[in-house]
C-alpha cells in the first residue's frame, strides 16, 4: 500500500519511525515538515533513518528537538568503533541473505509446480486410459469389483508419484534448482513423446481392436 506525499504532514504525527530508502533525488521528508509534525506530536519523539543516497530526509532535522536522525554516514562511523553496531549489521546482512534466499526457494518451487502437476495429470489420464480399456475387455465384472479395480490403479499410481515429486520438490529447493528443473522438464517431454509414438503404433492399434 503506497501513500501520496499529501499525506506526508499527518503521517510524520501519526508514526514513530520514519524510514527513507527511495531513489529520490531530492528531499521528501524536509526540516519544516518534521518540525510541523513535532509540534503536533505532544511530546513523543520521532525517530528518522535515512538509508539513501542522496538524502530522504533533510539532515536538519538532527537539528530539532526529540529527532533522532541516523544515516549512513553515521552508522558507518559509529559502527567502526562499536562491536555491538558491527554484529548488528552482520546479523541484519544474514537476516537479509536468508530471507533473499527463502524468496528465491519459492520462486524455484513455484517453476516446479507446472512440470509436478503435467506429471500427475499424464499419469492419471494413463491409468483412466488403462482402466477404460480393461472394462471393454471384462465386460463381465460386476461394478463393485470395477471400483475396486480402480480404486488400486489410483492407489498404486500415487504410489509410484510420491517418490518422484518429493525428490523434484527438492531438487527445486537447491540453489542450482533451475537447472534441476530444466532437466526434469525436457526428461518428462521425452517420455511423452515416446508414449505417444507407442500409442500411435499401428501394430497396438490392431490389438486394441482385436481387443
Amino acid at each position: 500500500m503506497g501513500y501520496d506525499l499529501t499525506d506526508l504532514p499527518r503521517l510524520l504525527t501519526e508514526v514513530d519511525v520514519v524510514v527513507g530508502a527511495t531513489a529520490a533525488t531530492g528531499h521528501l521528508v524536509t526540516a519544516r515538515d518534521v518540525e510541523e509534525a513535532l509540534a503536533a506530536r505532544d511530546g513523543r519523539e520521532l525517530f528518522l533513518l535515512d538509508l539513501s543516497l542522496p538524502h530522504n530526509i533533510a539532515p536538519a532535522s538532527a537539528e530539532l528537538p526529540g529527532v533522532t536522525f541516523v544515516d549512513l554516514r553515521r552508522i558507518a562511523e559509529e559502527g567502526q568503533e562499536d562491536e555491538i553496531s558491527a554484529a548488528s549489521v552482520q546479523a541484519a546482512h544474514e537476516l537479509i541473505d536468508a530471507e533473499v534466499e527463502q524468496f528465491r526457494t519459492g520462486l524455484r518451487l513455484a517453476g516446479a509446480k507446472p512440470v509436478l502437476t503435467a506429471l500427475r495429470t499424464a499419469a492419471t489420464e494413463a491409468a483412466e486410459a488403462e482402466l477404460d480399456r480393461l472394462a471393454r475387455r471384462l465386460d463381465g465384472l460386476d461394478g463393485a469389483a470395477r471400483q475396486e479395480i480402480g480404486r488400486s490403479v489410483r492407489r498404486i499410481v500415487d504410489k509410484a508419484l510420491h517418490q518422484p515429486t518429493v525428490l523434484v520438490r527438492e531438487l527445486a529447493a537447491d540453489p542450482d534448482g533451475a537447472r534441476h528443473i530444466a532437466a526434469f522438464t525436457r526428461l518428462f517431454a521425452a517420455a511423452e513423446t515416446a508414449h505417444d509414438s507407442d500409442t500411435n503404433d499401428p501394430n497396438e492399434k490392431k490389438i486394441e481392436a482385436i481387443a
